[in-house]
């Protein structure tokens, strides 16, 4: 019977349990009503909140505008009304009118700053910069004036008919061509940014960034400043002007060291080495005693070694003394040309028939191989007289020479010049020889250029270099 008992208390508590518990998914009404209550009393909340932040935020600007008006009203209370004389007082420019655009453009830029210094009010400017215009500057306002309407003449309308007077669209055009085409030069590196600086200004487009500023002041320096800057990269014009500056300071402290010590070492410069090496070139390429010097033949054997002297001493040894020459007496290096030449009146190498001794007697020694002109004998009166005493000289019939030679010995020979010459606009195969005595043409040339030939008074014997003998009879 005991368990029967328990089993019945057992159901009735489960199913006081089921009474008691609330059926699933449904919500009071009275939290919904509290919800609601506080969503709404939280965004009443919020808007009182931005309202009043709002009419404080009004509150503030209001009090600043206040104090601003008042702060202007106190400035314009204190400062003093500006006057004609307080703006002379800070010197502006006179212009006189110019063609220079540089010269307009910088006395408008001087007459804002006087402005912006003495703080002339707008109606003002034009009156007090139209006095500092002068001579032709004043007539042209006088006349400018009277077109314009009545009433203030503003300071921008002045600027616009002051620029198209004195600097008009083609001077600007040419400026800009200007500044594009500027370049270093033989200006030095500040020299070169002063003119950067004052053509820049008429063309703001190029160099409104300090990138652009930079890059073309760059590109206007010489070559090897512009090479030495393209490797830093720089980007500011600060930066570029201040390198460039600094790389031409030191190649200048270079140069004078360079020169300092080549002139410690008693090394010529350049421009003495070659006025020397030029002076001595003329020297030995010119013909003696006033002759033609266009054809002769340069000395390329003796010109040589001069170069070669010359390289050795610029690399810092002393040059030394040319040896003498036994043959000819001069000083030089080398074979001596003279071996090859053969004297027509002796028939001997080594000199030329002008420098022969042979059959030379001086009046006053009496002795042979040299002339009076040389003589060292002291001079006496009895040589006087005898040199004035001298019987004339008899005219002998010389036996005249030609050296005859083909074109590759007349190449070699330095005294020997051969080619092709115009005469009278007819080419001619021409040799020229220094030593000849006597000047041949042949027949055939002749009756080109329709010379007359006459006969001579006697027959010319002519000796060639083969020891033939010629007979001349016309000329």
């Amino acid at each position: 019977m005991a368990p029967r008992r328990q089993t019945r208390s057992t159901d009735t508590s489960d199913q006081e349990g089921q009474q008691n518990t609330p059926p699933t998914g449904r919500v009071d009404p009275m939290v919904i009503q509290l919800l609601n209550t506080l969503t709404q009393q939280t965004a009443a909340l919020a808007q009182q909140q931005r309202a009043f932040q709002q009419q404080l935020l009004e509150q503030q600007q209001q009090h600043q505008q206040h104090q601003h008006q008042q702060h202007q009203q106190q400035h314009q209370q204190a400062a003093p009304a500006v006057t004609f004389k307080s703006f002379q007082a800070a010197k502006p420019p006179e212009f006189k009118g110019s063609a220079d655009p540089v010269e307009a453009k910088a006395w408008l830029k001087e007459m804002e700053k006087a402005f912006t210094l003495i703080e002339v009010t707008e109606d003002k400017k034009t009156e007090y910069a139209s006095y500092f215009l002068k001579n032709e500057a004043s007539y042209w306002w006088e006349t400018s004036r009277a077109m314009e309407p009545e009433g203030l003449i503003t300071w921008a309308r002045f600027t616009e008919l002051f620029l198209e007077r004195y600097f008009p669209d083609y001077m600007r055009d040419q400026m800009e061509l200007k500044f594009l085409e500027l370049k270093q030069g033989s200006m030095t590196v500040p020299q070169y940014e002063t003119r950067f600086t004052e053509l820049s200004r008429f063309v703001p487009t190029y160099v409104d960034t300090e990138k652009k500023k930079a890059k073309r002041f760059q590109q206007g320096l010489r070559s090897w400043i512009r090479s030495k800057l393209a490797v830093l990269e720089l980007d500011t014009y600060a930066a570029v002007v201040q390198k460039a500056m600094i790389a031409e300071t030191e190649s200048d402290s270079y140069m004078k060291e360079r020169e300092n010590k080549k002139r410690k070492a008693g090394i010529p410069d350049k421009g003495q080495q070659q006025g020397s090496f030029q002076g001595q070139a003329n020297k030995k390429l010119g013909f003696q005693h006033g002759r033609n010097t266009s054809f002769r033949k340069p000395d390329t054997g003796n010109v040589g070694q001069d170069n070669r002297l010359l390289t050795g001493s610029q690399q810092g040894l002393s040059r030394p003394p040319l040896p003498e020459c036994k043959t000819c007496g001069k000083r030089h290096l080398g074979i001596c040309h003279r071996l090859n030449v053969t004297c027509f009146k002796c028939n001997q190498k080594g000199h030329y028939s002008r420098d022969c001794k042979i059959g030379i007697v001086c009046h006053r020694c009496k002795k042979p191989g040299h002339m009076i002109k040389d003589c060292r004998a002291p001079a006496t009166v009895n040589n006087m007289i005898r040199a004035i005493e001298a019987p004339p000289v008899v005219n002998v019939q010389p036996l005249a020479r030609t050296y005859n030679m083909s074109m590759g010995e007349a190449v070699r020979d330095s005294d020997v010049v051969a080619g092709t010459l115009l005469v009278n606009s007819i080419p001619a195969q021409v040799l020229i020889d220094s030593g000849a005595t006597k000047s041949f043409i042949s027949e055939t040339f002749a009756r080109r250029l329709n010379c007359v030939m006459k006969p001579l008074s006697g027959v010319l014997t002519i000796e060639i270099a083969n020891q033939d003998r010629i007979a001349v009879n016309l000329m």
